[in-house]
C-alpha cells in the first residue's frame, strides 16, 4: 500500500507551526503493518525519529486510542505519548520506542527477564480503573468464535461444522465470563510489546476490554508466534498467581488449578479465533504472511483438547478429520 499522499504535508504543517523540532532532513519509511486497518510509519531526522500513524477514518476511530494512551500513561503503564493529531485525516504523531520487539529478544530460547518485566506491565494494566471499557461478553466472545466455523472449519477446509461444536462454544463463554472481569489488552504478545531503554513498553491497545483475568497472560504464554516450553510456561503462571493473589486487585483468592483451567480455555477461544482470522486476513486482505503461523495455533488447540476429558470428541474431530484436510493445504492462499 502506498504512503498516504497528504503525510507529507501534515508532517510539513507540523514543522512550520514548531509543533515539532526537526534537525537537519527529515523522511518519512515505511514500516511492516500489522492484522489492523493502520499503517505505520518512522519520521527521522539527524537526531530523532517519531511514529506516523496512519487510520482509515470509515473504520478506525483514534479517539480510542489516545484515550486508551493518555489514561494507561497516567497510571504507570509504558506506553509511547500522543504527541500530534489530526482527527479530520486519522493521522497520529506518537512517541518513537524502538524496533525491538519481544519476539527479537526469543530467538535464542525464551528470555525469562524479558517475560517478567512484560507481565510486570500486565499487572499494572490489570490494575486499571474499568469505567468506559466494553465488555468481552457473550456476543463478543460468540462474534470471535465464529470466525473459527466460517473462516477456518467451512472456508479453509472445505468441512461441515462439527455437530458438538456449539457446546464447546458454550464451555468456552462461560469458563470466559466465570472468571474474574479486570481490564484487558486483547492482543498482549511477543509483537506488541517493545523492548525500550530495558524495558517493555505495550504498543496497540486500542482494543482493550474489560473480560477474563486469565486472557492477556494466555496471549503472552501461548503465542501464536512463538512457542514456549511447559516448564517456562509453568514458572510464569505461578509467578504471575502469586504476585496477582497479594496484589488487592481480585476480591477472592485464585487457586493454581482453577486458573490454569481457566488458562487453558481462554488460550482455546484466542486460538479458535486466530485460526479463523488468520484466513480470513489472507483471502479478504491479502495478509497471507499469517498463514504461516497456523501450524503451530492448531498445535496448541490439538494439545488442549487432548487435555480435557470434556474437549475429547473436538479433540478426535481435529485429527480425524481437520488435520487430514490440513495437510493438503500449502498454508497459503496465494
Amino acid at each position: 500500500m502506498q504512503k498516504d499522499s497528504g503525510l507529507n504535508s501534515w508532517v510539513e504543517s507540523l514543522i512550520a507551526s514548531e509543533k515539532i523540532s526537526i534537525s537537519g532532513r527529515w523522511n518519512i519509511i515505511k514500516l511492516q503493518g500489522d492484522a489492523s486497518a493502520r499503517q505505520y510509519y518512522r519520521l527521522v531526522d539527524a537526531n530523532s525519529s517519531w511514529i506516523l500513524v496512519v487510520s482509515q477514518i470509515q473504520r478506525i476511530d483514534n479517539n480510542v486510542f489516545i484515550a486508551i494512551a493518555k489514561t494507561w500513561k497516567k497510571e504507570g503503564v509504558n506506553v509511547p505519548e500522543v504527541l500530534q493529531v489530526a482527527p479530520d485525516k486519522g493521522y497520529m504523531l506518537i512517541e518513537d520506542l524502538g524496533e525491538s520487539h519481544l519476539s527479537d529478544c526469543c530467538q535464542g530460547g525464551l528470555d525469562l527477564s524479558y517475560y517478567r518485566l512484560a507481565i510486570k506491565q500486565l499487572h499494572k494494566i490489570q490494575a486499571l480503573p474499568v469505567a468506559g471499557l466494553p465488555l468481552f461478553d457473550e456476543s463478543f466472545l460468540r462474534r470471535e468464535l465464529a470466525l473459527f466455523e466460517v473462516w477456518f472449519v467451512q472456508r479453509f477446509l472445505q468441512l461441515d461444522s462439527p455437530g458438538f461444536l456449539e457446546d464447546i462454544n458454550v464451555l468456552l463463554i462461560k469458563s470466559a465470563l466465570g472468571q474474574p472481569q479486570l481490564p484487558m489488552h486483547r492482543d498482549f504478545h511477543c509483537r506488541n510489546l517493545l523492548i525500550h531503554s530495558d524495558q517493555v513498553a505495550v504498543i496497540d491497545f486500542q482494543d482493550a476490554v474489560l473480560g477474563p483475568l486469565s486472557y492477556d497472560l494466555a496471549s503472552l504464554l501461548k503465542d501464536c508466534y512463538i512457542t514456549h516450553s511447559d516448564a517456562q510456561v509453568d514458572t510464569l503462571i505461578n509467578e504471575y498467581l502469586m504476585t496477582i493473589n497479594d496484589s488487592g486487585v481480585l476480591t477472592d483468592r485464585v487457586e493454581r488449578e482453577e486458573f490454569v483451567y481457566w488458562f487453558d480455555l481462554i488460550a482455546l477461544q484466542r486460538h479458535l479465533k486466530v485460526l479463523g482470522l488468520f484466513v480470513r486476513l489472507a483471502v479478504e486482505e491479502g495478509k497471507s504472511s499469517y498463514m504461516a503461523d497456523l501450524p503451530r495455533v492448531f498445535e496448541y488447540v490439538v494439545k488442549v483438547t487432548a487435555k480435557y476429558k470434556a474437549l475429547h470428541s473436538f479433540n478426535v474431530w481435529l485429527t480425524d478429520q481437520a488435520l487430514v484436510m490440513l495437510e493438503k493445504q500449502s498454508w497459503s492462499l496465494r
